[in-house]
Order: C-alpha cells, then structure tokens, then sequence
C-alpha cells in the first residue's frame, strides 16, 4: 500500500495470474488492470508536462485514452489529474460516469515521484 495524501491510497492487488492496480479513498476506487496501468504509465511524462503548464497558469485541455473506456484528462481550471470512465451518449458524444478519481496535484506528484519504486516492488507492472 502506497499513500497519495490525505486520504487516498494505492494498492497492488494480484488475484490469481492478474495483476491490477487499485486508487481510492474513502468513498471513490478506480482499478486499473496492468494493460491500463501500463498505458497510463506511459503518459506519465506527458501527464506532468501538462501539470506544470496547469501550474503556470497556462491553457490545458488534455484528453488521452488508456484502454477500455477509461481516459485520463487535465483541463485549465480544475487542479487535478482525472481518470475516469467514459461513455458515448446517443448523440455520440463522449461522457463521463461517475466511476473515476481525479488526483489533486499533490498527489499526482507523490505518484509521479513513486513509479521507479512502485515498478521495483511489481516489475510486472513495468
């Protein structure tokens, strides 16, 4: 287990030959299986160049997928990093659900600063 702040954590949790990683806090979790997981890892680099521009109070509007319906979004005037699920609507429009966690900043850059040791503890999540 792996604290984020106040509240939120990160867990490693293998059930059988699966591996996924887990972010909650007390009423909200997010899994995210190793496929995802890795998909969002590797935004990592672009996720903290769009956190340090939201930081400088610069335009953000950032919006990638990581598997499935999941996608991970920075946008200008909310400071956090949001994975969320998505759905299209009817008129074809992608929308969020509720399931999903939007990390503050600060507990973007615990995760941020954890990876090297997170990936040493679960090299099969690298």
């Amino acid at each position: 287990m792996y604290t984020l702040g106040e509240e939120r954590i990160l867990t490693i949790e293998r059930v059988e030959d699966k591996i996924s990683v887990i972010l909650k806090d007390a009423t909200k979790s997010i899994e995210l299986p190793a496929k995802r997981w890795i998909s969002f890892v590797l935004l990592f680099l672009d996720i903290e160049e769009e956190v340090k521009k939201l930081r400088e109070k610069k335009d953000v509007k950032f919006f990638q997928h990581i598997g499935g319906a999941f996608y991970v979004s920075i946008t200008t005037g909310y400071n956090c990093v949001d994975i969320r699920r998505f759905y299209k609507s009817r008129e074809g429009e992608l929308k969020p659900r509720r399931e999903g966690l939007a990390l503050r900043l600060r507990e973007w850059t615990v995760l941020f600063e954890l990876l090297p040791r997170l990936l040493e503890d679960a090299p099969d999540l690298a």
